[in-house]
């Protein structure tokens, strides 16, 4: 995939925590330009995020060896409400995302084609009044109003959207 294609991609990196350090010091040789753009240590006892602005092409990013997952930032809900209105803010953010269409157009690029099928998988740190589950409903229906060709499915999605609300931001 040449580097344009997806230059104007955010990225989210997955990383075991306490390998931030190691696997910004990959990315900075392997993948040159990369911006860090923030970092969220011990969002879980089992995550750490990095976010990146892309700069290069996919190929490098998924060839890293330190790391857990990338995936392209679908959209972001900054100032996110703790109570049950936040759901109503994640469903809206999902619908009116100006990075979903590009990380669609970047899965395409990547697998050969659009998906058929999704799945939400959500996570959540921080105090709030709704469940991981009520988050994970809330973006999985806007997602079904804004791409109605995929079809949600619980298990082998062709992609997969990684919610992670983080106190009271969404990625």
């Amino acid at each position: 995939m040449p580097a344009s294609s997806i230059a104007a991609l955010h990225l989210l990196v997955h990383v075991v925590p306490g390998l931030e350090d190691v696997a910004a010091d990959e990315i900075a040789g392997a993948v040159p330009g990369a911006e860090l753009a923030g970092i969220w240590k011990n969002f879980d006892e089992r995550t750490s995020l990095l976010e990146y602005h892309a700069v290069s092409d996919a190929p490098r990013w998924l060839a890293l060896g330190t790391v857990e997952d990338v995936f392209a930032l679908a959209a972001r809900a900054r100032s996110l409400h703790s109570d049950r209105s936040g759901l109503h803010e994640l469903a809206a953010v999902t619908l009116t995302s100006k990075h979903l269409d590009r990380a669609m157009g970047a899965y395409a690029t990547c697998r050969g084609g659009a998906p058929r099928t999704f799945r939400v998988v959500a996570r959540q740190s921080g105090t709030h009044a709704y469940c991981r589950v009520d988050a994970q409903r809330a973006v999985e229906g806007a997602l079904r109003t804004r791409l109605p060709r995929l079809r949600p499915v619980a298990d082998e999605a062709d992609a997969e959207f990684w919610l992670s609300v983080v106190a009271t931001a969404d990625l």
